[in-house]
Order: C-alpha cells, then structure tokens, then sequence
C-alpha cells in the first residue's frame, strides 16, 4: 500500500467523528467494505491508526483547555517578569484558569509585583508522573515496583507510594481518587494554580490581597485557599 494511501485513509478516518469508539468502528467497517486482497494490507495500518485514535480522543476529553492564552512565556533561568504575570513553557490552563491568572496579572502590574505560573490543569498521567518522579527522589523506587505499569486509574498500582510520599509530608496530590483514602488533586480538575516569585512569602500575601480585590471579582474562579510550598505556592480555586 502506498504512503498516498495511507495518508488518505488516515484523514478520512479522523473525520468520522469525535467518539473513540466511533472512530475505530468506522475504521473496521472500512476495512470490512475493502476487497479481500487489500484486507491484508490494510489490517495493521487500520489497527495503528484506531488505537491513535482511541488514545488521541481519550487525552482530549480530560478536561476542555485554552489553546491561545494569550500570556508570555518566560523560561526557567527567569524567575518573573519586569510586572505581571507570566507562565513557564508547556504549562496547560483551562479557559476559567486564563481569566484567573489575566486578573491576578492585573493585580500585579498595578502593585508594580510579578510572578509566573508554573502549573495549571493537568492531566491524570502527568500527576502520576510527579509521584514517580518524587519517588525516584528519594532513592526509594525499588520500594514500588507496581509504579512502573502504574496507570492513574487504577489506585492500587500507585496508592502505596502517595501515602509513603504524604506520611513524610512531601507535597504531592493523588492523580485520582481512591475511596476515602486518596482525592485527586484541584489541578486535575483545573481548579489549581501554582506561582513562583523572588520571595515566596510575599507572593501568597499578595494572592490574598488580591482574592479580595475587585479584580478578583471579575473571575470565573474565586480563591479557596492559599498554601506556602516548598517551592511554590499553591491555590485552591472554585467556581
């Protein structure tokens, strides 16, 4: 089979549809509608592109992201901008969490302060990447070794090594819930913002003045509580 082929079936077989499991229905009744002869050739090529697919939609219904977010990116050699706010390369923002961080930015540059977001929404998997990495920190991976197929949605592969992580007061949140025993953290449901500045102290006074402000009031997402990480600080929002 050609790559012009190939690439014909390819993008007729994104346009079926929005439904994972539409999606690779369509591709195998495709595959079904074929000639015998070119059955053979297009099974494997069929079978690649239906597990894309499933794991393309799988990743897009997480949660609904911002595409264009309009705020500037400043790298991991800067610790903030002149005024305002900023975000770390690769950080994801729902579009309630840009108008969050757009206000609190306002508040800023009115207060002459700065600061940078470096984490918004994330995804189930990219949670479950921080225990690991947490974990791999401590020198201690060897002490879970179901961490290395550890699937979000299966607690019991990943559970033993968030309560080790929390019993040593490492601040790291579940990917999922697990019962009573585990929550899945606020930046899995976009309802979580982390910001670094120069002083860290400083940068939660002024989360909380600016909770109150009239700035505040204007988005979507209202400030719950404030926590003084080791490296961060970290706010809890609703709405």
């Amino acid at each position: 089979m050609s790559r012009t082929c190939i690439y014909k079936i390819t993008i007729e077989i994104e346009n079926f549809g929005e439904s994972e499991l539409t999606d690779v229905f369509a591709i195998f009744a495709l595959h079904a509608s074929m000639p015998i002869r070119k059955q053979f050739y297009f099974l494997p090529v069929a079978a690649i592109v239906a597990l894309f697919a499933v794991q393309s939609s799988a990743k897009a219904t997480w949660i609904s992201l911002a595409k264009h977010d309009g705020i500037p990116l400043v790298g991991r050699k800067r610790h903030g901008v002149h005024t305002g706010v900023a975000k770390r390369p690769g950080v994801q923002l729902t579009k309630k969490q840009v108008v969050f961080v757009s206000r609190f930015g306002e508040y800023l540059r009115s207060m002459g302060e700065s600061a940078v977001v470096t984490s918004g929404a994330r995804s189930p998997e990219h949670q479950l990447s921080i225990i690991k990495t947490r974990v791999k920190e401590l020198g201690v991976a060897r002490k879970f070794p179901e961490l290395r197929h550890a699937v979000a949605g299966r607690p019991s592969t990943w559970l033993r090594a968030w309560e080790f992580l929390r019993a040593r007061h490492v601040p790291v949140y579940a990917p999922n819930s697990a019962g009573g025993e585990a929550s899945a953290s606020n930046h899995i449901k976009g309802l979580a913002v982390d910001f670094i500045s120069g002083s860290l102290d400083h940068l939660a006074a002024l989360v909380r003045s600016f909770s109150a402000s009239r700035l505040a009031m204007l988005s979507p997402l209202r400030v719950v509580s404030i926590a003084r990480e080791p490296g961060c600080v970290h706010v809890n929002l609703r709405g």
